[in-house]
């Protein structure tokens, strides 16, 4: 006769602090009619519905669900690229200048 061997808890797993399933379906659909955001969310639920909710549990259960966003691709933008394509030196030089009319505003 062999030994059972267990290699990991069989028992129910049970989490107190979860968030009530109707809670979270509210999340959800905060998030899918308006498109708020994890900080938002949380002022919504506060002023709406009287739910004191934190923006790290909003931000986990927006995970679980998979209803995040995909962040945007900045594009990468070069306001003076003309300026690197000068083969001549001191083309791009600039010196500005100003002519001092009354010099005794210089404290002499």
């Amino acid at each position: 006769m062999q030994p059972i061997l267990h290699t990991a808890w069989d028992g129910t797993h049970f989490s107190p602090k979860k968030v009530p399933l109707d809670i979270e379906e509210k999340v959800i659909k905060i998030r899918k009619q308006r498109g708020y955001g994890k900080r938002k969310i949380s002022y919504f639920l506060l002023l709406e519905e009287g739910i004191k909710i934190a923006e790290g549990t909003i931000r986990n259960i927006l995970r679980r669900n998979s209803s995040s966003r995909k962040k945007k691709i900045r594009r990468i933008f070069y306001p003076a690229r003309w300026a690197y394509d000068e083969n001549r030196p001191f083309r791009l030089a600039q010196v500005d200048t100003k002519d001092i009319y009354d010099k005794s505003d210089l404290g002499d």
